[in-house]
C-alpha cells in the first residue's frame, strides 16, 4: 500500500514534525545540501514515527526522519518535454534514525536582506491508499515505463508534483531495504505523462 500525503494549510509549530516547504530540523551532524555553492530548496521532512502505522509492508524504517532537498529553480516556469533524470549532485535524500528535540536545529536560510527565503511550512496527514495513487505519495508504484526499465522492482519513495512537473524520488526495494538512501534517483517529467 502506498501513502499519501495531504498537505494543510495551516501553519502551526512544526519542531521536528513531519512538514511540507519551511525549513528543516536537523541534527548538528547533517549539514544543509547545498548545489555548486547554492543551497537546495527543502520540500519536505517525514518524521518516521508518524509514517510507520501506514507502512503495512514495513518498506521504511520505523523511526527517525526522512528529508528531501532539491534543486528546482529550472523547473519554475517551465516543465521538461520528457521523462528526465536528475544528476544526483543536483538532489539529495538524508535520513537520520533517531530526532532528539534537544539536539535539533532549525537551518533557517536567509536572504541578502536578512528576510527568511522558504515558504511557510505546511503540516502534512497520511493515509493509506493504492499503490498507483495519484497526488502526493510516498511508496508509490505508478512510474513512467522507461523507470520500470532502468529499476524493475522500482518504488517511488515521494512522488509530486511542482509547478507544471512531476517530481519522483526513486529507489530499489533492495536499496530501501539496505537503507542506501543515498542511491535514490530523481526523475522529473511533465505532469501529463
Amino acid at each position: 500500500m502506498a501513502i499519501r500525503v495531504n498537505i494543510v494549510d495551516s501553519h502551526p509549530n512544526l519542531f521536528c514534525d513531519s512538514k511540507w516547504w519551511g525549513d528543516p530540523e536537523l541534527p548538528e551532524d547533517l549539514k544543509y545540501p547545498m548545489v555548486e555553492g547554492v543551497p537546495m530548496t527543502f520540500i519536505s521532512q517525514l518524521s518516521l514515527d508518524e509514517l510507520s502505522k501506514f507502512d503495512t509492508e514495513a518498506l521504511l524504517p520505523q523511526e527517525g526522519m526522512f528529508y528531501f532537498f532539491a534543486d528546482l529553480d529550472e523547473f519554475i516556469d517551465d516543465a521538461p518535454e520528457s521523462l528526465v533524470e536528475l544528476p544526483r549532485t543536483s538532489f539529495a535524500v538524508r535520513y537520520t534514525k533517531s530526532v532528539n528535540m534537544e539536539t535539533f536545529a532549525t537551518v533557517q536560510l536567509m536572504d541578502d536582506d536578512d528576510e527568511p527565503i522558504a515558504p511557510a511550512a505546511y503540516p502534512l496527514e497520511f493515509e493509506q491508499v493504492a499503490d498507483d495513487a495519484e497526488g502526493t505519495v510516498i511508496l508509490g508504484t505508478k512510474l513512467p515505463d522507461a523507470i520500470r526499465e532502468a529499476i524493475p522492482d522500482a518504488v517511488s519513495i515521494l512522488s509530486f508534483a511542482f509547478a507544471q512537473s512531476r517530481f519522483q524520488f526513486v529507489l530499489s526495494r533492495k536499496d530501501i531495504g539496505f537503507g542506501n538512501w543515498k542511491r535514490a534517483r530523481l526523475f522529473v517529467s511533465p505532469i501529463s505523462i
